[in-house]
């Protein structure tokens, strides 16, 4: 993977990310409108990343009032190239517990009532979808993730 900056999207509960070195805030406007909250730009381990807490500070947003247009076009606009994004979410499976880690290859979107395509007003275009996990970043969370001692999935 190239070196670049890295985006970090903090779901239910993760509103900060207290070991990001030299840290500064951003506010930015996006043609979509304001993102969930400042970034929060720094290094972690040497890398540059920039946190964005999806809910906002103090989860005052819903799933379906995050505007996910304005929240990747802030990152972007910061330089971010590959986001993970952290999810608290639940399993029907019992093998996979509460704690455990989860690396997906595919999604269900079913966060409903928000424009869900960058694309409209004339502008159209098919984005491929089959594939919505870049297969390289997956890998080497999930290979930090085992070395740090995580049961992951």
């Amino acid at each position: 993977m190239d070196k670049h900056t890295f985006g970090i999207i903090g779901g239910s509960g993760l509103y900060e990310m207290e070991a990001l070195e030299n840290v500064h805030r951003k506010t930015i406007d996006t043609p979509f409108g304001t993102p969930s909250d400042e970034l929060i730009c720094g290094t972690l381990h040497g890398v540059e990343c920039v946190f964005l807490p999806r809910h906002g500070r103090g989860h005052h947003l819903t799933p379906s009032e995050v505007n996910y247009r304005a929240n990747v076009w802030a990152l972007k606009s910061l330089g971010v190239k590959s986001i993970l994004s952290v999810s608290a979410v639940g399993s029907l499976r019992e093998r996979i517990e509460p704690g455990h880690l989860v690396c997906p290859t595919q999604f269900i979107d079913r966060t409903r009532s928000r424009p869900s395509t960058f694309f409209s007003d004339g502008i159209v275009a098919h984005v491929q979808f089959g594939q919505p996990i870049e297969l390289e970043l997956q890998r080497l969370v999930f290979e930090a993730a085992q070395a740090s001692g995580a049961v992951v999935h």
